[in-house]
């Protein structure tokens, strides 16, 4: 083996030793210093799981217009093909949980055919299955619908990279009551606390001089005043 060079060890040994010296007091400086010192970071709000859902509001029903009744699986034609129910806007016999609140829409065989109740009818009397509402939906509100082709209007679940998995684009009836659509209120979630910025509820709210806050401390004590001209 060829001879070690002592010098070569020996200046090894001290650049080792130099950066033994320079992590430890790193390290003892990183642990004296508390973490998150000086910037304001306000609490986490707590948010309930029901309020961020992602499902639909509703349960559409589908071609099959099978719904439940007093535990059972029913189509509508199961009771209405032995019962001859009027179209009348008084107050229903039946299906009491349902209250009319679309406009003017106020007739059931506006949307429901009136000799087969498993299908909804459109202006020309044509008929689709429930699970097509959005056909029925479209002939009175054209450009929302319009949107909703686009994706504008609505909600998709699911994958926008279709490549990826499967995306559903939710039906009207998914977010709306067909028979009273108007959107119910939603809870506001609590916005984000960003970082060093503290609680933004309440707009401007440090001092000029506080540099905790950089990004929302005002800063209109920075600014020049213009000359006044001389009166000479």
């Amino acid at each position: 083996m060829p001879p070690t060079n002592s010098s070569d060890t020996t200046h090894n040994l001290r650049v080792l030793s130099g950066l033994a010296v320079v992590f430890l007091v790193t390290a003892v400086i990183f642990a004296l210093i508390p973490q998150g010192s000086g910037i304001p970071i306000t609490a986490t709000p707590q948010v309930s799981a029901e309020d961020i859902s992602i499902t639909p509001r509703f349960t559409a029903m589908g071609d099959d217009a099978v719904t439940m009744i007093e535990g059972f699986d029913r189509n509508c034609m199961d009771c209405h093909e032995i019962i001859d129910s009027e179209p009348r806007n008084e107050d229903l016999i039946q299906h009491e949980h349902i209250k009319m609140d679309h406009g003017l829409n106020g007739r059931c065989i506006n949307c429901h055919d009136i000799k087969d109740r498993d299908k909804l009818v459109l202006r020309d009397g044509k008929t689709v299955g429930f699970g097509k509402s959005p056909m029925l939906c479209a002939q009175c509100h054209g450009t929302t619908y319009r949107e909703w082709e686009r994706g504008v209007h609505g909600k998709t679940l699911g994958y926008w990279d279709t490549t990826q998995g499967e995306a559903k684009k939710l039906l009207c009836v998914e977010c709306h009551n067909p028979h009273s659509p108007h959107y119910a209120p939603i809870k506001a979630l609590p916005a984000p606390n960003t970082l060093r910025m503290g609680d933004q509820s309440g707009g401007i709210h440090h001092a000029a001089g506080d540099k905790q806050s950089p990004l929302s401390q005002d800063y209109r004590h920075l600014k020049q005043e213009k000359p006044q001209p001389s009166e000479h």
